[in-house]
């Protein structure tokens, strides 16, 4: 910046040394990390449902990258999984991550994931109230209409 800021007191009339006189920054560019999850685990006791969440992840990711730049590494449902999103993100600069929860996932692969960004803002979104009981009638209809 070349601008040189006074004080207003030193300033010529109808030129103030604070913010309001620069001129905005037209780099309004946001990068998001998309943490997409779900279990492994649920993958084999419900076959369709890996297909069904990581379909629910590629719009939320679709939604998210109309408004910001998104570093979305895929959906994390293991260790492994949640170490390359964490490097993924650090290695991109992301400053804010938001985590969707397509299934319950241990809290630590969260965290593991974070771990790699320890600065970044940290948004919560939550797709739809599902309990395990729920589930079932959830998937079933869905699982029919993709035959």
């Amino acid at each position: 910046m070349t601008q040189q800021i006074t004080s207003f007191d030193a300033a010529k009339p109808g030129q103030f040394g604070d913010i309001l006189n620069l001129e905005p920054n037209k780099d309004n560019s946001v990068k998001v990390g998309l943490l997409a999850v779900g279990y492994f685990e649920y993958w084999r006791m419900y076959p369709a449902l890996r297909e069904i969440v990581a379909s629910d992840m590629a719009q939320v990711r679709d939604r998210l990258a109309a408004k910001v730049e998104v570093v979305y590494p895929g959906m994390v449902d293991s260790m492994d999984l949640a170490e390359q999103a964490g490097r993924a993100f650090a290695q991109a600069g992301v400053k804010t991550v938001v985590v969707v929860e397509g299934t319950y996932l241990p809290d630590f692969m969260v965290l593991h994931v974070l771990e790699h960004v320890p600065a970044a803002h940290v948004i919560l979104f939550t797709r739809r109230p599902v309990t395990m009981s729920t589930l079932p009638t959830i998937i079933r209809p869905r699982c029919a209409t993709a035959r």
